[in-house]
């Protein structure tokens, strides 16, 4: 069996493109998975500052309503973070 080849290039630019794809794809799943618990560790931090905030041992007691909005943010980008997970 004999390739010409233009028959050889073809293959060796599939394979290529290939392997190619394989280690991009390989690469960003790594990095979304870096930054997904990074993610998680920032809203971790924010709802502790929150809270944090939210019941001080000692100084000015705010409104509780003002904490509303970012433990709201941070809920959704929680439930947000488990959505992409699965």
């Amino acid at each position: 069996m004999r390739f010409t080849i233009r028959e050889l290039l073809l293959v060796t630019v599939i394979v290529g493109m290939g392997v190619g794809w394989w280690i991009e794809r390989s690469v960003t799943s790594q990095r979304v998975a870096e930054d997904a618990k990074l993610y998680d560790a920032c809203i971790t931090e924010l709802r502790s500052l929150v809270e944090e905030l939210r019941y001080p041992q000692h100084g000015v007691h705010l409104h509780p309503s003002i904490f509303d909005v970012p433990l709201k943010v941070a809920d959704k980008a929680q439930a947000r973070l488990k959505k992409t997970k699965q």
